[in-house]
């Protein structure tokens, strides 16, 4: 995917800026430069180089293998392309992050590799500019404006930013950067850019899709396991009721066995303590009404019955002392 030597060794001069100017531009400076100073947008269509057919169809005949096989390879994959057909010294994707309103550098190649992760904000960014004009924008020494490029070596030269659209939106920028003051983009860079960014769209498209697809699968997982781990749970709160129940069960017959066994010596107890009282006095009161009837003599007649009616007194006491400790009153109250 190499181009041609011609191709490859470009030097073509920005107008108005001579060689020894040219370094001079990128001198550092306190104070931002204003847009139009660094915005050379209209210098392509003043440049133009033939194009290597060739290394171009080789180059989207891989892109479009990496897509069918390893799309997660396909961005990069890109980059190196763009890197290759535009002689770049570096490229990168900025994708937009609308919660923090900063273009995050997901994916670099080439020379500033090494800032992959880094962050420009969104309103003051080469990345805002072009997804603010919606078309490709060159920036000649964009650090003289957005000085946090300042930082970054080695310094860039041009840079050609490109908006990435997918469907109504503008998601993210694609660009290359020249570190060569000699080496500048032209319109051809721009047609391959164009391209290029058409290949990026679908790629984070396919991504998007993929990523939608695993996160409803992985929903789903977590929802079969929850619903898993639930019926697991019933089944277990299921197994434990049912022994709760045995338990309970037999702990009901056991005091069942023991109610009735009270119930059969209390019974019992009963029985025999009006047997033991209320049937002796009963007996007894029997006896002497029986003697009283015998007698012949008017006192012995009354001695018998006066017992008789001692015995019963003593009888209706008994029986009310049974029945008070049967039911005491307390019980009502």
């Amino acid at each position: 995917m190499k181009k041609t030597s011609s191709n490859r060794n470009r030097s073509h001069r920005v107008p108005g800026l001579s060689r020894r100017s040219e370094p001079q531009a990128a001198s550092v400076s306190d104070r931002p430069a204003e847009l139009q100073d660094i915005l050379i947008t209209s210098k392509l269509t003043s440049r133009r180089r033939r194009p290597d057919a060739e290394a171009e169809n080789s180059a989207l005949r891989t892109l479009v293998r990496v897509m069918a096989q390893n799309p997660d390879q396909l961005i990069d994959t890109l980059l190196s392309v763009a890197l290759d057909l535009c002689d770049a010294g570096t490229a990168g994707l900025s994708v937009l992050d609308s919660e923090q309103q900063v273009f995050r550098w997901t994916n670099l190649a080439g020379v500033l590799s090494k800032y992959v992760g880094g962050s420009t904000p969104r309103e003051f960014s080469p990345c805002g500019v072009t997804m603010d004009c919606n078309s490709p924008q060159l920036f000649l020494y964009p650090g003289r404006r957005f000085l946090y490029f300042k930082k970054v070596e080695p310094a860039i030269a041009e840079a050609l930013v490109l908006p990435v659209r997918l469907e109504n939106e503008i998601p993210a920028t694609i660009w290359i950067v020249s570190h060569n003051p000699r080496s500048h983009f032209d319109a051809e860079d721009v047609r391959i850019m164009t391209v290029l960014a058409d290949f990026t769209s679908n790629a984070l498209r396919v991504l998007r899709s993929r990523d939608h697809e695993m996160r409803a699968r992985v929903a789903a997982n977590i929802a079969v396991a929850v619903h898993e781990k639930t019926e697991a749970a019933l089944h277990k709160a299921q197994s434990d009721l049912e022994v709760d129940l045995e338990k309970r069960t037999a702990q009901l017959e056991y005091l069942s066995a023991r109610l009735m066994a009270h119930q059969d010596d209390e019974r019992r107890r009963l029985a025999r303590d009006l047997h033991d009282s209320a049937g002796q006095y009963l007996s007894g009161i029997l006896m002497s009404l029986a003697a009283a009837r015998k007698a012949t003599v008017d006192g012995a007649k009354e001695s018998k019955i006066t017992e008789a009616w001692e015995l019963a007194d003593r009888c209706l006491s008994e029986i009310r002392t049974i029945s008070y400790l049967l039911h005491p009153p307390l019980l009502d109250e």
